[in-house]
């Protein structure tokens, strides 16, 4: 073996143990396992692993995947990663669409956990909730109805806590973007949401961190988005996006090879193109250019951080946000002129000196003008 190659073994190995958080296969491995049983009366749930029946658990079997309050919790707390979270979701969304008596118990305890846990302790509720409401049945309307109100109730208990009601319209939006049955819904109930649009209106900034420029046009950006989406629903106006990439999504099942074209978030800031140049289960190797300087990481396949070739670069809500950023740069810029003109400076300001007053991370926002 080369030292080239003894050194990117190395750094493969110290790339998985970075990536891959401990027990998450053994997490898929009783998921799989949970889900290939039936555990209630129905054998033609969707929640099942591909057409693998095996006979109905007995009681005592049964009384193993009933746990008590605190473990449903700690399960939940475990997971950490998008895969983890996809794992553990299946098992108990298989548990919740077989077992009524465990759906409510499992999805009461979800409601009073986003409702009472803090921001940072919320996130992996969120998608197993998102898979809860989309489950496909004869409850699924009243599931969806009951499980809608419950969320709207949590943003409105939470309306004093602008970072809260942020990240609750963020989820409430993707709802409608991915359900056509949610945006139908919230059409025909808007008398008892729209003040959430009037709220994001005099609140289009969540964070500590929005006297910054930076992140002032981001969030206001977001937060334009979120009203136009919501107000277009409010309308009767009602387009989804069932069939695009989800930012719950992951890419672990995807059948990756050297040389596949795949969406890569360039240090964290646009969506580019990369090319594979190295190939695993549990990750890869990708190759591209960003800011004239080739980037060459080793990405877990688990992250957000790459995605189908275009499906992020071409997302609607991502072409949205960037342009209502761009809007909101310029405007800025405008205003920066406008002060120097005002001020009497005749020369005006260039636009290299706008620029660089935007990009400056201790710039203060347009909002504080």
């Amino acid at each position: 073996i080369s030292i080239w190659e003894e050194m990117m073994m190395k750094k493969r190995d110290s790339a998985i143990a970075d990536g891959a958080q401990d027990y998450t296969y053994i997490w898929e491995t009783l998921s799989l396992c949970f889900r290939s049983c039936q555990i209630g009366e129905s054998s033609d749930l969707e929640t099942f692993i591909d057409h693998v029946r095996f006979k109905e658990l007995d009681e005592s079997d049964l009384r193993l995947c009933t746990l008590e309050e605190a473990d449903y919790i700690a399960l939940i707390k475990t997971c950490t990663t998008k895969l983890c979270t996809r794992f553990i979701g299946d098992f108990l969304i298989h548990a919740m669409a077989s077992v009524p008596s465990l759906e409510t118990k499992i999805k009461g305890l979800m409601i009073q956990e986003i409702n009472d846990k803090q921001l940072d302790e919320i996130e992996p509720y969120f998608p197993i909730f998102k898979k809860y409401l989309m489950i496909q049945d004869e409850n699924t309307e009243n599931r969806l109805v009951e499980g809608i109100k419950e969320f709207i109730q949590i943003i409105e208990n939470n309306a004093k806590f602008p970072a809260f009601v942020g990240r609750f319209t963020d989820f409430l939006v993707k709802l409608c973007n991915r359900s056509r049955a949610v945006a139908e819904y919230l059409a025909a109930t808007s008398d008892e949401w729209e003040w959430i649009i009037e709220w994001m209106k005099k609140n289009p900034t969540t964070s500590k961190n929005s006297h910054h420029i930076k992140t002032y046009t981001k969030e206001t950006a977001n937060s334009q988005y979120k009203i136009k989406r919501l107000e277009d629903i409010r309308k009767g106006e009602i387009v989804t996006y069932e069939h695009e990439y989800d930012s719950d999504d992951d890419m672990y099942d995807s059948k990756n090879y050297i040389g596949k074209k795949l969406d890569v978030k360039a240090m964290g800031q646009s969506w580019v193109t990369a090319e594979v140049i190295v190939a695993l289960d549990e990750m890869v190797n990708l190759s591209y250019c960003y800011n004239n300087t080739q980037k060459c990481p080793w990405i877990p396949a688990e992250v957000s951080e790459y995605a189908p070739h275009m499906a992020l670069q071409n997302r609607h809500d991502i072409i949205m946000i960037e342009e209502f950023k761009k809007a909101i740069r310029e405007q800025y810029r405008s205003n920066i002129q406008q002060q120097y003109e005002d001020s009497g400076n005749q020369m005006g300001v260039s636009d290299s000196h706008a620029h660089n007053s935007y990009d400056d991370p201790n710039n203060e926002s347009v909002s504080d003008d």
